[in-house]
């Protein structure tokens, strides 16, 4: 892998664990949000979002690398078809990411409605 790309991974990579530890600090120094059974609810749709919204920045830089590849294949055929496939599954990540958000919000739906 070319040295530029690691970079890039890497301060992404740090972005993302910088991210976490200043709301994991934050959470810390205040009260707990676990009280009752909403706590625990809004705890989990808090963890779902942070890991949709890191899945979503992997896929989309994922399909950046293989655009990256295959602009830069030069017209050797492994390369091309390695930036294919990386393109191809940044694509799959970023629906699979979005169909995933859809079938949450549709089954919390249905759970609240099934509340009431």
């Amino acid at each position: 892998m070319n040295t530029y790309i690691k970079k890039i991974f890497f301060a992404v990579g740090l972005v993302l664990v910088g991210l976490a530890s200043t709301h994991s600090v934050s959470a810390v120094t205040s009260t707990s949000p676990i009280q009752n059974w909403d706590g625990v609810v809004h705890l989990l749709e808090k963890a779902g979002q942070w890991m949709y919204q890191a899945f979503f920045i992997i896929a989309v830089i994922y399909f950046l690398w293989g655009a990256f590849t295959f602009l830069q294949a030069g017209g050797d055929a492994t390369k091309v078809a390695e930036g294919k496939k990386r393109i191809l599954y940044g694509v799959i990540a970023v629906i699979v990411a979005l169909v995933s958000t859809g079938a949450a919000q549709l089954i919390n739906s249905f759970l609240s409605a099934g509340a009431n």
